[in-house]
């Protein structure tokens, strides 16, 4: 049977070092840069000038190593994390779905069919898993404990472990149980996603014992999820835990709980609440198309190679890169990163005064009529840009020296509207 390949266990599990052109080694980590390049049909040895943030996030946490690190754009799964975020960088943000949606399974469909049809009704099963220096101790004896409750209902359990744990022969404890173990492999193996994406396209049924990942993964890819929760230890060196930012706070407990809530089981199909979960953390609908994903990849190496990155702290890359775009003349690539900012809640004076710097480029006047009307609504500051797009409509005013006053006054209003997050979870206890 072809999921022997995929039980190789020991062999998928070994050490082996990360091979990567990518400035951002971090990036192909479990093959995210690998399988978003092939995706579009990319060179492999291309560098995506963004970081892939690639674990699924509470609202509130991050890897420190992710955020600081010195590339323009930031790509996250889901755009409602976009709020937190924008106020601890200026890096565009933008929201690319979950990642696994990206991978090609390893198996044709016409393989998977075949499989699915000898396996029967199957449960994968996602053991709470250790990464890198960060070592997990689960309860085996528990959880076993919760599979026998319900391994009556399905035709195979598979035992889904983490590398580490692989290494660490957890898998004896549940070959003992007639179990069959399966893993996705190393961490540094470009094929992981691919691997899991196939593992869960052969289940029926698909469990986990904690907030990770997978649970939005399943989802997506139409698979009844249900987590039973499991108090989780977890030990690393001191210098590793000062770099992630992924301590609870009373906004991510409520948020994990209100899941948990959401997630109860076993269900035999895919729930409204799991797939409004899997929209809000995991972002489905935001996935691109090869074309859009080549189109973010290209504004982030302009932003890269740009006169605004890396001197610029303080203003948003975002908005520094649409007014290099229009003082370039290119119209099309600016418009279509307006849409993007669109997304992080730019103030509406921000966005007006693009919107008509981009009509004047393309010779819309009456249009930038309305929005210098429109702009002397919103203060001093916007009265100003009006003031600036009026003289812009003279051809024969200096257009460079006026784009780039939006950058020498000061103070400049905020970027960003306040909008009052709508956290659904924020009232559930912990």
């Amino acid at each position: 049977m072809v999921l022997d390949v995929m039980s190789d266990i020991k062999s998928l599990a070994r050490e082996r070092p990360l091979v990567t052109p990518e400035i951002l080694d971090l990036n192909d980590c479990y093959g995210h840069a690998h399988v978003l390049k092939k995706y579009c049909n990319i060179k492999e040895g291309y560098q995506i000038k963004g970081v892939l943030e690639h674990p699924a996030m509470p609202i509130d946490q991050i890897f420190e190593g992710e955020i600081s690190y010195p590339l323009p754009a930031h790509f996250t799964m889901s755009k409602y994390r976009f709020p937190y975020l924008r106020q601890l960088t200026n890096k565009a943000l933008f929201a690319i779905g979950p990642s696994i949606h990206y991978a090609t399974p390893l198996f044709s469909e016409q393989e998977i069919e075949e499989i699915k049809k000898a396996l029967g009704k199957t449960l994968l099963v996602f053991i709470p898993h250790s990464a890198m220096q960060i070592i997990v101790k689960n309860d085996h004896k528990k959880i076993i404990s919760t599979i026998k409750d319900i391994e009556k209902d399905f035709d195979n359990i598979l035992i889904c472990l983490g590398w580490k744990e692989v290494l660490l022969d957890a898998d004896k404890i549940y070959r003992a149980e007639g179990y069959t173990c399966v893993t996705a492999g190393h961490c540094f193996d470009l094929n992981f996603l691919p691997r899991l994406k196939s593992l869960i396209l052969l289940s029926s049924h698909t469990m986990s014992f904690g907030f990770g990942t997978q649970v939005g993964f399943c989802i997506h890819l139409s698979k009844p999820h249900w987590i039973v929760p499991t108090e989780i230890t977890a030990s690393a060196p001191k210098k590793i835990q000062k770099g992630v930012f992924y301590k609870p706070t009373p906004l991510s407990r409520n948020q994990i709980n209100w899941m948990y809530k959401k997630l109860k089981g076993p269900v035999d199909y895919v729930t409204e609440d799991q797939r409004e979960i899997a929209e809000m953390m995991w972002g489905s609908s935001e996935v691109k198309s090869p074309k859009e994903l080549r189109e973010l990849f290209k504004i982030a190496d302009d932003m890269f190679k740009g006169r605004f990155f890396p001197c610029n702290k303080r203003d948003p890359l975002m908005i520094c890169q649409i007014i290099d775009y229009i003082e370039k003349g290119d119209t099309d690539m600016a418009k279509s990163l307006l849409k993007y900012a669109r997304n992080l809640n730019f103030h509406p004076g921000w966005i007006l005064y693009i919107k008509g710097l981009i009509n004047l480029e393309e010779d819309k006047l009456e249009e930038v009529d309305k929005i210098i009307s429109s702009l002397k609504r919103y203060g001093e500051f916007f009265k100003q840009r009006a003031d600036i797009l009026l003289k812009l409509k003279d051809k024969n005013e200096m257009k460079v020296h006026l784009l780039n006053d939006i950058f020498n006054f000061y103070p400049r209003p905020q970027y960003y509207k306040h909008i009052k997050l709508n956290l659904v979870w924020r009232q559930e206890e912990i």
